[in-house]
């Protein structure tokens, strides 16, 4: 029993040794906070537990730092960039389309009209573009600026982050990380993989709606930037199909195809901030035809006797259709149905609207045409995500 009792006392003295000696050292590194070193004495007792517990305050001591004043800072914000106060970031704002000539998207139902004064236009809702502003040319800064509610005509584009000068600054839709104003590459696919999963919807073609605005320069920075104008770098084909074959089908594929390789799928995009934006597109990768898919991974969808519905397919532009011929392909069932040839197409050009009608009889298709501008100040404007 003494043997016992010896070396419980002595159990007892070297836990009261430890645990002082992790307290005070703790106290050491924290001279100005007592209460971690109270909090390792009350648990002295148990110090296994108190060991545990001081991980994890340490732990999350080191995931969240603190200020002088113990507030903690959001972690998006690098408070030593911006020169604000440490709780706060430089906020800006864009109002791009003022003068209701810059748009983003078209309710699909008003583009069924066949004029332009019909077409209801605007920006949706959380799109988000690129803007490079700076002081001048060689201290530009990239930005992402977001619209919460969109807007027909026009809309309002905010940004938060680190403060920024906006003495001269330019655009390009959709945001990106990576971008580089000096070579932005575009790629708008012709073999079938821009797919339309959602009848009469454009919300497919979002990605593939690129859009770069003007240069603009003034004297005085300022936290509200104004007058850009987007332009948009495709051209836009808008099939209205109609079956009348008398059955129900499932429509898996609407194909353009032209007697030479004129449909390229990639182009480049450089910015000038002291002039005017170069565009090239590539030949090597030129094509003969652009298809449009539907259906979860092309398989279709389903197509009602005497139902009307859209599709909707962004290309790169075509300079030059003179001397050229063009069908359209529909595909059925597993089955093609070509229409006859068109022979009076110029061009796709940029910021241009394409409207086809096809309609699906029993012995083939039928196709008319409608063209029109949407390019700025124009009425028609290609359509995007709801």
């Amino acid at each position: 029993m003494k043997v016992f009792y010896a070396l419980q006392e002595t159990i007892k003295f070297m836990v009261k040794v430890i645990v002082g000696e992790v307290a005070g050292e703790t106290n050491f590194k924290n001279n100005t906070k007592g209460n971690q070193y109270m909090r390792f004495s009350i648990l002295g007792k148990k110090f296994i537990y108190a060991i545990v517990v001081g991980g994890v305050l340490v732990s999350c001591t080191s995931e969240t730092p603190e200020t002088g004043n113990n507030e903690t800072l959001p972690p998006s914000i690098d408070n030593t960039e911006n020169g604000n106060n440490e709780n706060e970031s430089y906020k800006m704002r864009c109002i791009v389309g003022e003068a209701d000539n810059s748009r983003a998207s078209v309710d699909e139902d008003s583009m069924n009209g066949g004029t332009g004064s019909s077409n209801t236009f605007r920006w949706d809702t959380n799109d988000q573009i690129t803007i490079w502003t700076g002081q001048d040319a060689t201290s530009l800064s990239k930005c992402l600026f977001t619209t919460k509610d969109g807007g027909s005509g026009s809309a309002l584009f905010e940004y938060e982050g680190k403060e920024v000068e906006s003495n001269k600054y330019f655009g390009y839709y959709p945001y990106s990380e990576i971008l580089d104003y000096k070579h932005i590459e575009i790629s708008i696919p012709t073999d079938g993989s821009i797919i339309q999963t959602i009848k009469g919807s454009s919300q497919h073609i979002a990605p593939y709606r690129p859009m770069y605005s003007n240069v603009v320069n003034r004297q005085e920075s300022s936290e509200t930037l104004t007058g850009l104008e987007f332009s948009h770098i495709t051209s836009l084909l808008y099939f209205r199909v109609r079956n009348l074959s008398g059955r129900n089908v499932n429509l898996e594929g609407i194909t353009i195809k032209c007697s030479e390789n004129v449909f390229s799928s990639t182009a480049t995009l450089a910015f000038n901030p002291e002039g005017e934006a170069s565009f090239n597109m590539s030949e090597n990768t030129k094509s003969d035809f652009a298809t449009l898919s539907f259906g979860d991974n092309g398989s279709g969808i389903a197509w009602e006797n005497e139902e009307i519905t859209t599709g909707f397919l962004p290309i790169l532009p075509v300079e030059d259709l003179s001397e050229k011929t063009l069908t359209l392909t529909l595909k059925v069932d597993n089955q093609e149905y070509i229409s006859m040839e068109i022979n009076n197409a110029e061009s796709f050009k940029q910021a241009h609207f394409y409207r086809f009608g096809l309609t699906l009889k029993e012995i083939g298709i039928t196709v008319d045409s409608f063209i029109e501008e949407w390019g700025p100040g124009e009425d028609i404007i290609i359509p995007a995500k709801q």
